[in-house]
């Protein structure tokens, strides 16, 4: 029984050791690139060529080894309303990518508003194909995120934990008494949920890397923007992004809280177990303290006395 519980006990160290902590990351290196247009536009043009990039964003094929997550939020406007749809359908289908939502209104004016999957090795062309279409480009925001670091950190994890569910399976077969199966049992439940939630986490990124994800707004007006985009647009904007993030944070949070959920039980109940005797062995501690103390006094007042 002892010789298993060391074995697990190192087991367990090792995963430590092994795999640095997953939320410990201060610096990830990311790049924004804004555009505006670099010129107003007069209601008879197109529109065409109206934006301009501030600094190249760098192709994902340079970066083999690194995982770099490209997100963008464009805003384009246009008097053929249709038109720009259809040129932004035939991009999308062009570049091998997806529509992952697309809400659209029809008010005074009609609006699209489009959450799009495109192949990172195609989002430079996919961009630069809006950029020569007929609509009037307002905004891009580019951000391209290195998650490299957290991509290696999780695979190590995952090898670790391979590892140790590996010789734990040997212990199991080596175990002789039902404590220990249970015990080995239990450890193994613990590292399969360990591994599930690691690998759940290496498809998450392999999907952001393989695919950029652009957030588009498509306006229909009557007359071209000579100006920015309006300052509480642009509010508005950043609030449903920040909004979409939250709730992809908080289901995150949801799920890494089931995971988690067996050890905390685990947790509460070894509290729960070991909280009375705690407290009594406290109580008895600071008893016989009490006691020395007033020994201690009586003494000293007898030596006086004397």
């Amino acid at each position: 029984m002892k010789k298993l519980f060391l074995a697990v006990l190192a087991l367990m160290l090792l995963a430590g050791c092994s795999a640095r902590k997953e939320d410990g990351y201060t610096e990830r290196p990311s790049y924004n690139y804004d555009y505006y247009p670099e010129q107003s536009v007069s209601d008879g043009g197109s529109g065409n060529g109206a934006a301009y990039l501030i600094g190249e964003s760098e192709n994902s094929a340079a970066h083999k080894e690194e995982k770099l997550v490209y997100t963008s939020g464009i805003t384009i406007e246009s008097k053929e309303y249709d038109k720009l749809l259809q040129e932004v359908s035939e991009l999308i289908d062009k570049y091998e990518g997806f529509r992952q939502t697309i809400d659209e209104s029809d008010n005074e004016r009609r609006v699209a508003n489009l959450v799009i999957r495109i192949p990172s090795k195609n989002f430079d062309a996919f961009i630069e194909g809006l950029k020569a279409g007929s609509g009037n480009i307002l905004n891009i925001k580019i951000n391209v995120d290195n998650i490299t670091q957290q991509y290696n950190d999780n695979e190590i994890r995952i090898q670790t934990l391979e590892t140790q569910y590996q010789r734990l399976l040997e212990l199991l077969k080596e175990a002789g008494d039902l404590s220990d199966v249970i015990e080995l049992e239990d450890r193994i439940s613990q590292v399969e949920y360990d591994l599930m939630r690691y690998n759940n986490n290496k498809n998450t990124m392999d999907a952001q890397v393989a695919y950029s994800t652009i957030t588009m707004s498509l306006r229909e007006v009557i007359t071209y923007s000579t100006t920015k985009i309006p300052f509480f647009q642009r509010i508005k904007d950043a609030f449903a992004g920040s909004w979409e993030d939250f709730k992809e944070g908080f289901e995150n949070f949801v799920i890494d809280l089931i995971y988690a959920l067996p050890r905390l039980l685990i947790f509460a109940a070894v509290v729960f177990i070991l909280w009375k005797p705690a407290k009594k062995w406290i109580s008895s501690y600071k008893a016989k303290k009490e006691e020395k103390r007033q020994q201690k006094l009586l003494a000293k007042e007898q030596k006086e006395n004397k």
